[in-house]
């Protein structure tokens, strides 16, 4: 029997450590475009634009793929994008100061939005 194929080192290789930085550059990139997509859906959902149904349904498929790869991350994340997502959603006729859409409203009407006031 030989020895040679036992590590005596306790530090992980270099290749180990290597795709763990990989899956968490993968996570944190799926969480990120996640987050966009999100964003740009309720703003389109909150200005009642027509694609914002299609917007969403890609958000779902991200989070999905969040689910299938790194299973447990979308079940903790979930409360946290639930209250930014509430956050974010408002009705068309207010001018949100994070929104997007509502920005580029009030831009080219050259008023400024008021910062956000919850009811």
């Amino acid at each position: 029997m030989s020895t040679n194929k036992i590590s005596t080192s306790s530090r992980p290789s270099t290749a180990r450590a290597d795709d763990l930085r990989l899956r968490r550059a993968r996570l944190d990139s799926l969480l990120d475009v996640r987050w966009r997509l999100a964003r740009l859906a309720i703003e389109r959902r909150s200005h009642n634009l027509d694609d914002a149904v299609d917007v969403f349904l890609e958000q779902l498929q991200v989070e999905s793929t969040i689910d299938r790869e790194f299973p447990g991350v979308a079940d903790q994340k979930f409360p946290d994008w639930l209250d930014a997502d509430l956050s974010l959603e408002h009705d068309a006729s207010v001018l949100h100061p994070e929104c997007g859409i509502c920005q580029a409203i009030a831009r080219r009407a050259g008023i400024s939005i008021p910062p956000w006031q919850a009811a």
